[in-house]
């Protein structure tokens, strides 16, 4: 049997995931951070109590990458909740960002 993470199941999200992971920490967390913004401007008027509620519900045990770091880990189980039409935004927000912010080579300098 094989084990499918949650976001192996969305090809945008296991897009996302998987370049956030090769980032080194400083750009990890600017990114995690737009990943908050971009999913709460709208839809969430009160962040912190957002992110609150969504670190009380995830159960973890500190052991996979972005759990080390409280933005980062806030901004990964954020997307969980996402629905189709925010994933697709998401995706479209965070290239651009990678693209227009130089961070393309950062990302592939450092693996």
């Amino acid at each position: 049997m094989q084990f499918t993470r949650w976001y192996d199941r969305d090809n945008n999200l296991k897009f996302i995931i998987n370049v956030l992971e090769k980032m080194d920490e400083e750009t990890r967390r600017l990114f995690a951070s737009d990943i908050i913004q971009i999913l709460v401007s709208d839809k969430y008027p009160n962040t912190d109590e957002f992110i609150d509620q969504i670190s009380a519900n995830s159960i973890s045990s500190k052991n996979r990458w972005y759990d080390c770091d409280e933005l980062v880990h806030s901004a990964v189980e954020m997307l969980k909740y996402a629905d189709t039409d925010e994933k697709k935004e998401l995706l479209k927000e965070f290239l651009y960002s990678i693209v227009n912010n130089g961070q393309f080579l950062r990302i592939t300098e450092n693996n």
